[in-house]
């Protein structure tokens, strides 16, 4: 019998170009993970949101734009993450 691999959410302010987004997209499209990704982005777009896509991995996207928008996507957020129920939220 084997175990479930977990289901790990990872928040991220963007997807652009940067060392973080390039880690966190190389982490979630890698062959052989121990887990399930998830991946929500405060912003929207970027070159590293082709990439989660392309490979397939689930991509929310929350367009946060000023204060206003922040604090609505915060409040998506917590629903995305009673909906999906993840394991981890990273």
């Amino acid at each position: 019998m084997s175990a479930q691999k977990p289901t790990v959410l990872h928040v991220i302010p963007g997807l652009g170009l940067g060392g973080a987004e390039a880690m966190l997209t190389n982490l979630a499209t890698a062959p052989g993970r121990r887990s399930t990704p998830i991946v929500v982005d405060l912003l929207k777009g970027g070159a590293n949101a082709l990439r989660l896509r392309d490979a397939g991995v689930p991509l929310y996207e929350l367009g946060v734009h000023g204060p206003l928008s922040f604090l609505l996507a915060l409040r998506r957020l917590a629903r995305l993450i009673g909906e999906l129920k993840p394991d981890v939220v990273q």
